[in-house]
């Protein structure tokens, strides 16, 4: 059975989506948990027993960050009841802000982060990824919240 809309409609439809997701989203940060490194400065040190023969142990954290681009929505000062894309009056209370990324940026990177930097502001992931799309999940959408 043909479909209402044929594959090249469909992409044209898509690219009208990106178009739009690239002229009015921002950069925002994305941090994942830190790398831990751990160097050892003795031969005979032994990882797996710990400090053998007097060995000794750093550990260096490397930060894991991304910049990536978003359209963002912030909260009104009291709360937003027309939350795009729901039927009820879901609400965004004051410190809140819902970030939507493109599929790539979310399987590429944003899947398990904790973390986000919007506009100078440090937020944490507060909420599971929404999947947003006419024809498929094409954006990811979060709820994050003002970290103390």
């Amino acid at each position: 059975m043909e479909g209402l809309f044929s594959e090249s409609d469909k992409d044209e439809i898509r690219q009208s989506f990106r178009l739009l997701h690239d002229t009015f989203g921002r950069e925002v940060f994305i941090y994942k948990d830190a790398k831990k490194i751990i160097v050892s400065s003795d031969s005979t040190f032994n990882s797996v027993y710990g400090l053998a023969n007097n060995g000794t142990q750093t550990i260096q954290y490397e930060p894991v960050q991304r910049s990536i681009k978003a359209r963002i929505i912030y909260g009104k000062q009291q709360n937003e009841t027309n939350f795009p894309g729901t039927n009820v009056g879901a609400e965004l209370s004051e410190g809140q802000v819902r970030i939507t990324v493109t599929k790539e940026d979310y399987d590429n990177f944003v899947k398990g982060a904790k973390r986000a930097e919007v506009d100078g502001e440090k937020f944490i992931f507060d909420s599971d990824p929404r999947p947003q799309g006419m024809f498929g999940p094409d954006y990811y959408s979060f709820v994050l919240r003002r970290a103390q």
